[in-house]
């Protein structure tokens, strides 16, 4: 409650700063645009880290998935916001793509103590030559299988499934869809479509012919059965069965 009421004020305080009287009137108009689009469930997570480190006794070492979004920012800064000492690993144990430009810390916000204490990544490709930031190698728990798989020629070739790897975006999702049904593929059989884990109810409005099946099946034992994934560019997935000898359409 106390949120809801004093968030709009604290954001209209932000039309007093002036830094360049070309941008200003456009920063201005986005200050008032996005009043609505606040989410209090971000300043929750705020609230949780400051709960956290109250409730413990000793210095907290917090082992974080990080995407460099509201949440994690929220959550870090809640954690330092008390008196008790923590030290923040940001995990990027992903695939990032050339577009995923917020992934990156800024380090005009380590003063605002929104930044982990060190980035680990999955790769020597994703250490930066250059940061203020701490970088470090991680590991990459989710691809380790990747590299004891062994194919073989007639396996290959036994594969039937088609399968369509929807991604955490909805309209994403629908987009592959439609795309595939418009296509020569909606006729063929054993059709799989495999929703993204945050998809968290059976089917969030996602339209598919009676003679598709949705599947929880793992990840690696559906591409092992598949000779095509269908997915977009913005799913990890998709690099993954490409890995695994299915050949892969990006949409």
């Amino acid at each position: 409650i106390w949120f809801i009421l004093t968030y709009p004020l604290a954001s209209l305080r932000l039309l007093k700063f002036k830094s360049h009287i070309k941008y200003d009137s456009i920063f201005n108009d986005e200050v008032k645009k996005n009043l609505n689009a606040a989410s209090f469930r971000v300043y929750i997570m705020y609230l949780v880290g400051k709960r956290l480190n109250i409730l413990s006794q000793k210095k907290i070492k917090l082992i974080s998935w990080y995407e460099n979004i509201s949440i994690n920012k929220l959550l870090y800064r809640g954690l330092r916001d008390t008196e008790n000492d923590c030290h923040i690993y940001g995990c990027q144990f992903y695939l990032p793509f050339s577009f995923w430009v917020h992934m990156h810390p800024l380090t005009a916000e380590i003063p605002y103590n929104m930044v982990p204490d060190e980035v680990l990544v999955s790769g020597k490709f994703h250490l930066p030559t250059n940061s203020d930031i701490r970088y470090k190698l991680g590991v990459s728990p989710r691809y380790n299988y990747l590299f004891q798989l062994k194919h073989n020629a007639d396996e290959l070739k036994n594969r039937n499934y088609i399968l369509i790897l929807l991604t955490i975006d909805i309209y994403d999702s629908k987009n592959i869809l439609k795309v595939v049904k418009d296509s020569h593929f909606v006729n063929e059989e054993h059709i799989y479509v495999k929703l993204h884990p945050n998809h968290i109810v059976n089917n969030p409005g996602f339209k598919i012919p009676y003679n598709w099946k949705i599947t929880n099946e793992q990840l690696d034992y559906l591409c092992g059965k598949s000779k095509v994934v269908i997915s977009s560019g913005s799913s990890g997935a998709i690099l993954e069965a490409a890995t695994m000898g299915c050949s892969a359409i990006s949409i």
